[in-house]
């Protein structure tokens, strides 16, 4: 669900109650992953953005979503994720106990890895 705000807090505010537990869980994750990612409004979603965005969150009808941007690190560790519900770029929660901490600590910094290459190997 996009929402039509222009900040972070804006966003927070309009999360339902009912999800707020999961993007606190997921955005403590990416902080955690991306200690000097900027936090801002993309998209209608959370980014997080450390020279190239990295990560979105976004909190949907029916689920709350992470967009792993490097989606070569999902194709990577596909076993790994094999279980959740899942798109191309993203992963679909729908309550914090479906949240597999350890392995999603893994994938964001795989993901982190990965862009830190292709900013690296730029000209």
């Amino acid at each position: 669900m996009k929402r039509d705000v222009s900040s972070p807090q804006a966003y927070l505010d309009a999360v339902p109650e009912a999800q707020m537990s999961l993007v606190t869980e997921l955005r403590g994750l990416i902080r955690e992953a991306v200690p000097g990612a900027v936090e801002e409004i993309r998209w209608g979603m959370l980014c997080y953005d450390d020279s190239g965005a990295l990560f979105a969150l976004a909190a949907q009808k029916n689920s709350v979503n992470l967009y792993v941007m490097a989606t070569q690190a999902l194709e990577d560790m596909a076993g790994e994720l094999a279980a959740l519900d899942h798109g191309k770029s993203c992963l679909r929660f729908k309550k914090l106990s479906g949240v597999p901490t350890e392995t999603i600590r893994r994938l964001l910094a795989h993901a982190r890895t990965l862009r830190e290459r292709e900013y690296k190997a730029q000209p």
